[in-house]
């Protein structure tokens, strides 16, 4: 069984709680007071030492406009660095050739992994592809037809060539897997023979 209720009433609990407040007060008034008046003094401290701030710059509409140009324009200068990293530092033939020797290596244990390889291959620039046309439809609106937009679309176009040259390894050794290690053992590869001629990497 429980203590017995000491109070019954709201009024009496509200009474009860007056008077422990007051009691407590009454035995550390001297802290309690203390804290107040550092608390008073570092307000009216801070109050006298903030310096007016200047009136904000008003930005024009033509300012946000540039703004927003040079902020697309550098999002796609940035694919250039994140494709090269996709590149492995390598320039897109020496890139190709290390697919073509990773299909050989692993067509000897499984035809379909290693076709699979290839496509991951071209799958790792699907991300950045996409990033780039997102800024080159945002700099179609803004600017419209300009040398801002013709720098992008030379990027996309970059990346578009290494996709579609990855995608060219991958519908041969689709066709027949072994004229892929064929073509490329003797060199009859598109990118052996000719190259993959890119503007902006």
């Amino acid at each position: 069984m429980g203590r017995p209720r000491m109070y019954h009433s709201p009024e009496e609990v509200k009474e009860a709680n007056k008077r422990k407040s007051k009691k407590y007060y009454d035995e550390h008034k001297v802290q309690i007071n203390h804290v107040r008046y550092m608390k008073r003094r570092k307000l009216s401290a801070n109050e006298s030492t903030t310096t007016p701030q200047p009136p904000k710059r008003i930005v024009t509409e033509e300012e946000k406009h540039r703004h927003q140009v040079r902020y697309w324009v550098g999002r796609a200068e940035s694919m250039i660095a994140r494709t090269q990293d996709k590149l492995g530092g390598q320039t897109l033939s020496a890139h190709l050739t290390s697919i073509c020797e990773q299909y050989k290596i692993e067509s000897i244990k499984d035809i379909d992994a290693a076709r699979e390889t290839i496509v991951s291959h071209s799958a790792r620039f699907g991300d950045v592809l996409q990033k780039i046309e997102s800024c080159d439809s945002k700099l179609l609106n803004l600017v419209g037809v300009g040398q801002e937009l013709k720098r992008v679309r030379d990027i996309r176009g970059d990346i578009c060539t290494i996709i579609r040259a990855i995608d060219d390894l991958w519908s041969i050794a689709i066709v027949e897997s072994d004229e892929l290690i064929k073509d490329f053992d003797e060199g009859k590869l598109d990118f052996q023979l000719r190259g993959v001629p890119l503007v902006t990497m």
